[in-house]
Protein backbone atom coordinates (compact mmCIF):
# COMPACT_ATOMS: atom_id res chain seq x y z
CA UNK A 1 0.00 0.00 0.00
CA UNK A 2 1.60 3.41 -0.79
CA UNK A 3 1.94 5.84 1.85
CA UNK A 4 -0.83 8.66 1.67
CA UNK A 5 0.44 12.23 2.01
CA UNK A 6 -2.56 14.70 2.99
CA UNK A 7 -1.91 18.21 3.56
CA UNK A 8 -4.76 20.70 4.90
CA UNK A 9 -3.40 24.65 4.57
CA UNK A 10 -4.62 28.09 5.89
CA UNK A 11 -3.58 31.07 5.13
CA UNK A 12 -3.59 32.49 8.66
CA UNK A 13 -1.74 35.27 10.67
CA UNK A 14 0.81 33.74 13.65
CA UNK A 15 3.61 34.28 15.42
CA UNK A 16 5.93 31.61 14.81
CA UNK A 17 7.87 31.70 18.02
CA UNK A 18 4.10 30.44 19.45
CA UNK A 19 2.85 27.44 16.82
CA UNK A 20 2.07 24.65 18.56
CA UNK A 21 3.16 21.30 16.64
CA UNK A 22 0.90 18.26 17.93
CA UNK A 23 1.70 14.33 16.74
CA UNK A 24 -0.70 11.98 16.83
CA UNK A 25 1.20 8.58 15.59
CA UNK A 26 0.12 4.67 15.55
CA UNK A 27 1.18 2.19 16.97
CA UNK A 28 2.54 4.51 19.86
CA UNK A 29 5.45 1.64 20.12
CA UNK A 30 7.25 2.52 16.75
CA UNK A 31 6.80 6.46 16.64
CA UNK A 32 10.47 7.13 18.31
CA UNK A 33 11.53 8.87 14.80
CA UNK A 34 8.40 10.52 14.64
CA UNK A 35 8.11 12.37 18.15
CA UNK A 36 12.42 12.85 17.75
CA UNK A 37 11.91 14.71 14.35
CA UNK A 38 8.91 16.81 16.14
CA UNK A 39 11.13 17.62 19.03
CA UNK A 40 13.84 19.01 16.77
CA UNK A 41 11.53 21.29 14.82
CA UNK A 42 9.86 22.79 17.82
CA UNK A 43 12.96 23.86 19.52
CA UNK A 44 14.74 25.48 16.26
CA UNK A 45 13.78 29.15 15.67
CA UNK A 46 12.17 29.24 12.99
CA UNK A 47 12.17 33.26 10.65
CA UNK A 48 8.96 32.05 8.21
CA UNK A 49 6.07 29.83 7.88
CA UNK A 50 7.95 28.44 4.36
CA UNK A 51 10.47 27.13 6.35
CA UNK A 52 8.63 25.46 9.20
CA UNK A 53 6.25 24.13 6.70
CA UNK A 54 9.16 22.25 4.57
CA UNK A 55 10.49 21.06 7.25
CA UNK A 56 7.64 18.75 8.55
CA UNK A 57 6.66 17.74 4.95
CA UNK A 58 10.18 15.75 5.73
CA UNK A 59 8.67 14.03 8.84
CA UNK A 60 7.21 11.02 6.66
CA UNK A 61 10.41 9.97 4.36
CA UNK A 62 10.59 6.72 6.40
CA UNK A 63 10.43 4.46 4.75
CA UNK A 64 8.10 2.34 7.07
CA UNK A 65 5.59 5.73 7.14
CA UNK A 66 2.25 4.38 5.22
CA UNK A 67 -0.44 7.41 6.09
CA UNK A 68 0.93 11.05 6.61
CA UNK A 69 -1.32 14.14 7.28
CA UNK A 70 -0.58 17.80 8.35
CA UNK A 71 -3.57 19.74 9.29
CA UNK A 72 -3.18 22.96 10.48
CA UNK A 73 -5.31 24.64 13.01
CA UNK A 74 -5.77 28.31 12.82
CA UNK A 75 -4.13 30.11 15.97
CA UNK A 76 -3.53 26.91 17.70
CA UNK A 77 -0.47 24.93 15.13
CA UNK A 78 -0.68 22.00 13.78
CA UNK A 79 -1.20 18.76 14.32
CA UNK A 80 0.74 15.69 12.41
CA UNK A 81 -1.19 12.43 12.07
CA UNK A 82 1.47 9.62 10.95
CA UNK A 83 0.22 5.98 10.72
CA UNK A 84 2.94 2.97 10.22
CA UNK A 85 3.38 -0.11 7.89
CA UNK A 86 2.36 -3.01 9.61
CA UNK A 87 5.50 -5.44 10.34
CA UNK A 88 5.49 -8.86 9.22
CA UNK A 89 5.72 -11.18 12.22
CA UNK A 90 6.34 -14.38 10.44
CA UNK A 91 6.45 -16.03 7.13
CA UNK A 92 5.40 -19.39 5.83
CA UNK A 93 6.46 -21.40 3.35
CA UNK A 94 4.04 -24.29 2.33
CA UNK A 95 5.43 -26.55 -0.84
CA UNK A 96 6.52 -30.03 -0.48
CA UNK A 97 10.51 -30.55 -1.00
CA UNK A 98 11.07 -26.68 -0.91
CA UNK A 99 14.19 -25.43 1.05
CA UNK A 100 12.37 -23.20 3.28
CA UNK A 101 15.51 -20.56 4.66
CA UNK A 102 16.47 -20.39 0.75
CA UNK A 103 13.21 -19.37 -0.86
CA UNK A 104 12.33 -17.09 1.96
CA UNK A 105 16.12 -15.43 1.22
CA UNK A 106 14.65 -14.66 -2.58
CA UNK A 107 11.55 -12.91 -0.89
CA UNK A 108 11.92 -9.04 -0.91
CA UNK A 109 9.44 -9.47 2.15
CA UNK A 110 11.22 -9.80 5.57
CA UNK A 111 10.21 -10.73 9.63
CA UNK A 112 10.62 -8.40 11.22
CA UNK A 113 10.29 -5.40 8.85
CA UNK A 114 7.50 -3.29 7.32
CA UNK A 115 5.45 -5.18 4.37
CA UNK A 116 6.65 -3.55 1.50
CA UNK A 117 5.33 -1.79 -0.89
CA UNK A 118 5.50 -4.51 -4.10
CA UNK A 119 3.28 -5.92 -6.11
CA UNK A 120 2.75 -9.28 -4.96
CA UNK A 121 2.98 -10.93 -8.52
CA UNK A 122 6.44 -9.46 -9.30
CA UNK A 123 7.68 -10.95 -5.87
CA UNK A 124 5.87 -14.58 -7.12
CA UNK A 125 6.86 -14.20 -10.59
CA UNK A 126 11.04 -14.14 -9.38
CA UNK A 127 9.96 -16.83 -6.74
CA UNK A 128 9.29 -19.03 -9.42
CA UNK A 129 12.42 -18.50 -11.56
CA UNK A 130 14.79 -19.72 -8.91
CA UNK A 131 12.55 -22.60 -8.50
CA UNK A 132 13.03 -23.34 -12.43
CA UNK A 133 17.04 -22.72 -11.58
CA UNK A 134 16.60 -24.99 -9.03
CA UNK A 135 15.10 -28.04 -10.99
CA UNK A 136 11.09 -27.38 -10.13
CA UNK A 137 9.11 -27.72 -13.37
CA UNK A 138 6.24 -25.87 -13.90
CA UNK A 139 6.59 -23.69 -10.56
CA UNK A 140 3.12 -22.08 -9.42
CA UNK A 141 3.38 -19.47 -6.37
CA UNK A 142 0.96 -17.59 -4.53
CA UNK A 143 1.62 -14.99 -1.30
CA UNK A 144 -0.97 -13.92 0.52
CA UNK A 145 -1.10 -12.36 4.21
CA UNK A 146 -3.60 -11.67 7.16
CA UNK A 147 -2.77 -8.84 9.57
CA UNK A 148 -3.18 -9.64 13.30
CA UNK A 149 -3.01 -7.15 16.06
CA UNK A 150 -1.40 -4.40 13.54
CA UNK A 151 1.21 -7.54 12.00
CA UNK A 152 0.95 -9.63 9.15
CA UNK A 153 1.31 -13.75 9.05
CA UNK A 154 2.57 -13.89 5.30
CA UNK A 155 1.84 -17.44 3.72
CA UNK A 156 4.13 -18.27 0.28
CA UNK A 157 2.13 -21.47 -0.97
CA UNK A 158 4.45 -23.24 -3.52
CA UNK A 159 3.22 -25.92 -5.82
CA UNK A 160 4.96 -27.43 -9.17
CA UNK A 161 4.81 -30.31 -11.11
CA UNK A 162 7.91 -32.58 -10.04
CA UNK A 163 11.65 -32.23 -9.41
CA UNK A 164 14.35 -33.21 -11.51
CA UNK A 165 17.14 -35.33 -11.23
CA UNK A 166 20.58 -35.31 -12.30
CA UNK A 167 20.76 -37.94 -15.08
CA UNK A 168 24.60 -37.23 -16.17
CA UNK A 169 27.92 -35.83 -14.76
CA UNK A 170 30.78 -34.38 -16.82
CA UNK A 171 34.22 -33.62 -15.34
CA UNK A 172 36.96 -31.93 -17.46
CA UNK A 173 40.02 -31.49 -15.76
CA UNK A 174 44.01 -30.34 -16.86
CA UNK A 175 45.34 -33.48 -14.85
CA UNK A 176 42.50 -36.26 -16.47
CA UNK A 177 44.61 -38.78 -15.04
CA UNK A 178 44.64 -37.92 -11.47
CA UNK A 179 41.28 -36.16 -11.42
CA UNK A 180 39.93 -39.67 -12.68
CA UNK A 181 41.72 -41.38 -10.24
CA UNK A 182 41.20 -38.93 -7.10
CA UNK A 183 38.12 -37.02 -8.03
CA UNK A 184 35.77 -38.15 -9.99
CA UNK A 185 34.23 -40.95 -7.95
CA UNK A 186 33.44 -37.92 -5.07
CA UNK A 187 32.21 -35.80 -8.16
CA UNK A 188 29.93 -38.64 -9.43
CA UNK A 189 27.75 -38.96 -6.47
CA UNK A 190 24.61 -36.35 -7.26
CA UNK A 191 24.04 -38.74 -10.29
CA UNK A 192 20.17 -39.96 -9.84
CA UNK A 193 19.82 -37.37 -7.26
CA UNK A 194 16.91 -34.39 -7.38
CA UNK A 195 19.15 -31.12 -8.86
CA UNK A 196 19.50 -28.77 -5.86
CA UNK A 197 21.54 -25.69 -6.90
CA UNK A 198 21.97 -24.87 -3.41
CA UNK A 199 23.83 -28.04 -2.63
CA UNK A 200 25.48 -28.00 -5.83
CA UNK A 201 27.31 -24.24 -5.26
CA UNK A 202 28.34 -25.84 -1.65
CA UNK A 203 29.94 -28.66 -2.83
CA UNK A 204 32.01 -26.59 -5.33
CA UNK A 205 32.72 -24.22 -2.27
CA UNK A 206 33.57 -26.99 -0.13
CA UNK A 207 35.62 -29.36 -2.82
CA UNK A 208 37.88 -25.65 -3.87
CA UNK A 209 39.02 -26.04 -0.01
CA UNK A 210 39.81 -29.81 -0.01
CA UNK A 211 41.80 -29.34 -3.19
CA UNK A 212 43.72 -26.56 -1.98
CA UNK A 213 44.69 -28.63 1.14
CA UNK A 214 46.32 -30.98 -0.98
CA UNK A 215 48.93 -28.64 -2.53
CA UNK A 216 46.81 -27.15 -5.12
CA UNK A 217 46.90 -23.47 -4.39
CA UNK A 218 45.86 -21.93 -7.89
CA UNK A 219 42.68 -24.57 -8.29
CA UNK A 220 40.00 -22.94 -10.46
CA UNK A 221 36.42 -24.77 -10.84
CA UNK A 222 33.00 -23.83 -11.61
CA UNK A 223 30.16 -25.99 -13.13
CA UNK A 224 27.31 -25.45 -15.89
CA UNK A 225 23.71 -27.03 -15.59
CA UNK A 226 22.00 -28.22 -18.29
CA UNK A 227 17.90 -29.03 -17.93
CA UNK A 228 15.69 -30.32 -20.38
CA UNK A 229 12.03 -31.56 -19.51
CA UNK A 230 12.96 -34.99 -17.80
CA UNK A 231 16.81 -34.29 -16.15
CA UNK A 232 19.72 -32.18 -15.36
CA UNK A 233 23.11 -32.71 -16.62
CA UNK A 234 25.66 -31.40 -14.49
CA UNK A 235 29.11 -29.89 -16.18
CA UNK A 236 32.27 -29.61 -13.71
CA UNK A 237 35.39 -27.70 -14.91
CA UNK A 238 38.41 -28.13 -12.92
CA UNK A 239 41.73 -26.60 -13.40
CA UNK A 240 43.89 -27.97 -10.86
CA UNK A 241 47.44 -25.94 -11.75
CA UNK A 242 50.72 -26.70 -10.27
CA UNK A 243 51.25 -29.07 -7.40
CA UNK A 244 52.72 -27.56 -4.16
CA UNK A 245 54.33 -29.99 -1.45
CA UNK A 246 56.02 -29.19 1.34
CA UNK A 247 58.81 -31.23 3.15
CA UNK A 248 60.40 -30.63 6.67
CA UNK A 249 63.86 -32.18 8.28
CA UNK A 250 65.82 -31.06 11.15
CA UNK A 251 64.79 -29.75 14.62
CA UNK A 252 61.19 -29.91 14.26
CA UNK A 253 58.79 -28.45 16.66
CA UNK A 254 55.41 -29.18 15.36
CA UNK A 255 54.52 -32.23 13.27
CA UNK A 256 54.75 -31.92 9.63
CA UNK A 257 51.58 -31.42 8.66
CA UNK A 258 51.17 -28.87 11.32
CA UNK A 259 53.95 -26.77 9.93
CA UNK A 260 52.59 -27.65 6.37
CA UNK A 261 49.32 -26.25 6.61
CA UNK A 262 51.11 -23.12 8.65
CA UNK A 263 53.11 -22.45 5.36
CA UNK A 264 49.99 -22.79 3.04
CA UNK A 265 48.12 -20.79 5.12
CA UNK A 266 50.73 -17.95 6.05
CA UNK A 267 52.35 -18.12 1.79
CA UNK A 268 49.43 -17.16 0.64
CA UNK A 269 49.43 -14.29 -2.15
CA UNK A 270 53.63 -14.41 -1.81
CA UNK A 271 55.63 -14.19 -5.20
CA UNK A 272 55.63 -18.65 -5.76
CA UNK A 273 59.13 -17.32 -7.41
CA UNK A 274 60.57 -16.23 -4.10
CA UNK A 275 58.90 -19.34 -1.97
CA UNK A 276 62.04 -20.50 -1.07
CA UNK A 277 62.88 -17.10 0.50
CA UNK A 278 59.22 -16.89 1.99
CA UNK A 279 59.48 -20.28 3.31
CA UNK A 280 62.57 -19.66 5.05
CA UNK A 281 61.12 -16.60 6.44
CA UNK A 282 57.72 -18.22 7.67
CA UNK A 283 60.16 -20.83 9.57
CA UNK A 284 61.94 -18.65 11.10
CA UNK A 285 59.28 -16.19 12.51
CA UNK A 286 57.39 -19.46 13.51
CA UNK A 287 60.29 -20.45 15.69
CA UNK A 288 60.85 -16.96 17.49
CA UNK A 289 57.32 -17.50 18.59
CA UNK A 290 58.29 -20.35 20.56
CA UNK A 291 61.50 -18.73 21.82
CA UNK A 292 64.20 -19.75 19.19
CA UNK A 293 66.33 -17.02 17.76
CA UNK A 294 68.66 -17.51 14.70
CA UNK A 295 67.25 -20.58 13.18
CA UNK A 296 68.68 -21.74 10.09
CA UNK A 297 66.61 -22.39 7.21
CA UNK A 298 67.89 -24.29 3.87
CA UNK A 299 65.07 -25.05 1.66
CA UNK A 300 65.63 -26.32 -1.88
CA UNK A 301 63.00 -26.66 -4.48
CA UNK A 302 62.66 -29.76 -6.89
CA UNK A 303 60.25 -29.95 -10.19
CA UNK A 304 58.84 -32.90 -11.33
CA UNK A 305 55.79 -34.96 -12.81
CA UNK A 306 53.61 -37.27 -10.51
CA UNK A 307 52.73 -40.73 -11.75
CA UNK A 308 49.48 -39.27 -12.90
CA UNK A 309 51.56 -36.86 -15.00
CA UNK A 310 50.46 -34.08 -12.86
CA UNK A 311 53.31 -31.08 -12.90
CA UNK A 312 54.84 -30.84 -9.22
CA UNK A 313 57.05 -28.84 -7.08
CA UNK A 314 58.51 -30.15 -4.02
CA UNK A 315 59.91 -27.25 -1.29
CA UNK A 316 62.29 -29.13 1.07
CA UNK A 317 63.39 -27.06 3.97
CA UNK A 318 66.10 -28.47 6.18
CA UNK A 319 65.84 -26.77 9.98
CA UNK A 320 68.46 -25.96 12.55
CA UNK A 321 66.62 -24.18 15.74
CA UNK A 322 68.66 -21.14 17.52
CA UNK A 323 69.47 -20.27 20.42
CA UNK A 324 66.86 -19.55 23.21
CA UNK A 325 67.99 -16.98 26.02
CA UNK A 326 67.22 -17.10 29.68
CA UNK A 327 65.84 -13.82 31.07
CA UNK A 328 67.93 -12.73 34.01
CA UNK A 329 66.00 -9.87 34.98
CA UNK A 330 64.05 -7.08 34.42
CA UNK A 331 64.44 -3.51 34.42
CA UNK A 332 62.26 -0.48 33.77
CA UNK A 333 63.52 3.31 33.40
CA UNK A 334 61.66 6.32 33.56
CA UNK A 335 58.52 4.40 35.85
CA UNK A 336 57.50 6.95 38.40
CA UNK A 337 53.37 5.65 37.60
CA UNK A 338 53.35 2.07 39.08
CA UNK A 339 55.22 0.27 41.03
CA UNK A 340 58.11 -2.24 39.25
CA UNK A 341 57.07 -5.29 40.73
CA UNK A 342 53.08 -4.82 39.23
CA UNK A 343 55.03 -3.86 35.80
CA UNK A 344 57.07 -6.75 35.81
CA UNK A 345 53.73 -8.82 36.65
CA UNK A 346 51.95 -7.51 33.64
CA UNK A 347 55.11 -8.76 31.30
CA UNK A 348 55.40 -11.90 32.56
CA UNK A 349 51.35 -12.37 32.27
CA UNK A 350 51.88 -11.23 28.21
CA UNK A 351 55.08 -11.56 27.32
CA UNK A 352 55.89 -14.30 24.26
CA UNK A 353 58.52 -16.96 25.05
CA UNK A 354 61.83 -16.55 25.07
Amino acid sequence: MAMVLLILTFIFSINVSSFELRVDCRPKGRCGDIREKADSIRKQDWKTYDLFLGEIKKMPLSFDVQYFSLDFEKEKGAIVKVEKKPLVRKIKIEGKDVNEDEAIKRLPIKSGFPYPDIVERSAEEGLEVWLRENGYTEPKVKISRVIKNDKYNVTVDIDYSKVLNISKINLTCDAKEYCERVLLETFSQFRGQPYKAIDIKSFTNRMKREISLEGFPEIKLSYTSEMSNDNVVLNFDLVLGERVLYTFSGDLLDAESVLRDYIRKESSGYDFNKMKDTISFLIKKKYKTYGYFSTKVDVRKVSFRTKDNVSATNFYASIKKGHRYKVLGINFIGNSVVVNNKLREIYYKNATVL
